[in-house]
């Protein structure tokens, strides 16, 4: 949640205003209402999975399948209309809204951490304890307090339990908890990270502590500037680093989850619970409805991946490119085991139209449409040696992390851990490389969608990214945008006037325009993109009826 000082409060009553969510589950959708900044899954004493979340008395709902395909209402923590007395010692104009709360269990007993925000910067965080999580709870009063105090994160390690939280003025902090009572222990106080960063997560993997977070702004649906970062160190109370050995105190972090990505917009506010990853997002094929997603994290390199989010449609066709050279992932036609993978420039050829597959624990695999052999490390362990192509099977050779690199990617093999890198080359028919992972653009790709429908993976199709919504299609061309120039085309059934919005990976609107409403419902409008720096962005089209949404790249 995003809080800063000298917000009216109707600006932080839209923060409440989502009547009808729909919640993701293992590439399912499931209809259900009302459900923002989720807790990590928590079982029952009975048995069922439960969220909690942002809402009037703490929301909540329950499911009784590990698919989380069959979501109930549960009764709020609070109810409805009541909140405990202390909150207006430290909070000006709390209404019972709730912001996203975290719950643990230690023995027999449930700890409920919520925050509490009004009008303007003063907040604060509170426990409730209850034995069952469908009440009734016993509140213990506050935890800790102060200007944007919100968004606790639970780690309990051993018979020690510490709480990081969110604060939008000074960054994320953390104190110390008494692992008998929940409550606070002393006075220490730590500074994780510095900066307008909040909604942090925080877990053990192995011999390091994994600190997640969100930069960005939250809650304007394709327009959220959201996204998931995350730091690691060798103790609790850090210092916490990138994956380039940055310190999180100084602007440090690795990108978990991008700001957007095909449909996956603004993801935010990690919660991880019953070996479960959950977040939410905006739905960039629904006109950014606010959704929930649970997947599960694998790891690479001692560093997460969350395994159900990805850039990709999974079984879709895309075209590979690399940032460094500009040129395409292509196996040059070959079809024999072990045959060298190299770049070339674009073309329509299927030898650069790669089918991506989901293999599990956070990995792909990459098939090329032509040969229909996979991407490979084919046994190479060193740096500078070739990547090649082989028969599908069960091999770690042939299973790839997606791994987000800014706005980018990179993909790390999982026998070696080395990027599909192309050793600063930039002539057609250059052989690719392992390299291990760095910060060099060389190993940084753009995946450009072609088809959801491997059955239609041989197709010729223009170059140009469509979303569909409500039967109407809204597409530019060229995409990529290669000159100073590009063209959005779209039918307007309602042939109204068309408001359109461009805005950068950071949510920042670089173009805007008003458009009349033509007689036939056609419309193809001419945007200079000369002033738009290379990257991503989101073009929304709005009439005011409908909303659509696509993907933007300026090369």
């Amino acid at each position: 949640m995003n809080l800063k000082p000298n917000f009216s409060s109707g600006s932080n009553l839209m923060r409440f205003i989502f009547n009808l969510f729909l919640l993701l589950s293992v590439s399912l959708i499931y209809a259900q209402p009302g459900i923002h900044d989720p807790s990590s899954t928590i079982k029952n004493t009975d048995g069922r999975y439960w969220h909690f979340a942002t809402g009037n008395g703490i929301y909540t709902i329950s499911s009784s399948t590990t698919d989380f395909s069959s979501w109930q209402t549960e009764n709020t923590v609070f109810a409805s209309g009541t909140w405990p007395s202390w909150i207006a010692s430290y909070v000006t104009g709390f209404a019972g809204n709730f912001w996203a709360p975290e719950v643990v269990k230690i023995g027999s007993t449930y700890y409920c951490y919520y925050s509490c925000a009004g009008t303007g910067a003063p907040a604060a965080i509170g426990l409730a304890t209850a034995t069952n999580l469908s009440g009734p709870w016993t509140d213990k009063g506050m935890i800790v307090a102060g200007n944007n105090c919100i968004d606790p994160a639970i780690l309990i390690d051993g018979t020690n339990m510490y709480m990081t939280y969110g604060n939008w003025q000074s960054g994320i902090d953390m104190i110390q908890l008494n692992y008998s009572t929940g409550l606070r222990l002393g006075t220490s106080h730590w500074d994780l990270i510095a900066g307008e960063v909040e909604g942090p997560g925080i877990m053990k993997h192995g011999s390091y502590y994994y600190l997640f977070f969100q930069r960005g702004l939250c809650c304007s649906g394709v327009n959220s500037g959201y996204y998931m970062q995350v730091g690691r160190a060798s103790s609790p109370t850090g210092p916490y680093y990138d994956q380039n050995g940055i310190d999180l105190m100084n602007t440090g972090g690795t990108t978990f989850l991008p700001n957007k990505n095909g449909r996956y917009i603004g993801p935010g506010h990690f919660g991880y619970g019953e070996s479960t990853l959950s977040y939410h997002f905006y739905d960039g094929n629904d006109n950014g409805a606010p959704k929930l997603m649970t997947a599960t994290i694998g790891w690479s390199n001692d560093w997460p991946v969350a395994s159900t989010f990805s850039p990709i449609v999974v079984n879709g066709t895309y075209k590979l490119k690399n940032v460094a050279s500009g040129k395409y992932l292509d196996n040059l036609g070959a079809t024999t085991d072990g045959a060298n993978v190299v770049q070339w420039a674009s073309s329509s050829s299927n030898n650069q139209r790669w089918v991506i597959t989901y293999s599990g624990s956070g990995y792909y695999k990459l098939k090329c449409v032509t040969g229909g052999k996979y991407l490979d490390s084919v046994g190479a362990t060193a740096d500078g040696s070739n990547v090649g192509q082989w028969t599908g099977g069960t091999s770690y050779n042939q299973q790839w992390a997606i791994v987000a690199a800014g706005p980018y990617y990179k993909l790390i093999n999982r026998t070696n851990g080395k990027c599909l890198d192309t050793g600063g080359l930039t002539a057609d028919g250059s052989i690719l490389q392992h390299w291990y992972s760095n910060v060099s653009i060389n190993q940084q790709w753009v995946l450009e969608y072609i088809s959801s429908s491997t059955s239609k993976m041989a197709e010729t199709k223009p170059e140009k990214e469509e979303v569909t919504v409500n039967d109407n299609t809204f597409f530019a061309t060229p995409n990529p945008v290669k000159g100073n120039m590009f063209q959005l085309h779209a039918f307007n059934k309602f042939k109204a006037d068309i408001n359109i919005t461009i805005v950068n990976l950071a949510g920042q609107v670089v173009y805007t325009e008003n458009i009349k409403g033509q007689d036939s419902g056609l419309m193809e409008y001419t945007i200079d993109a000369s002033g738009f720096a290379s990257g991503i962005y989101m073009v929304n089209l709005n009439t005011g009826n409908e909303t659509k949404s696509l993907k933007l790249v300026r090369n």
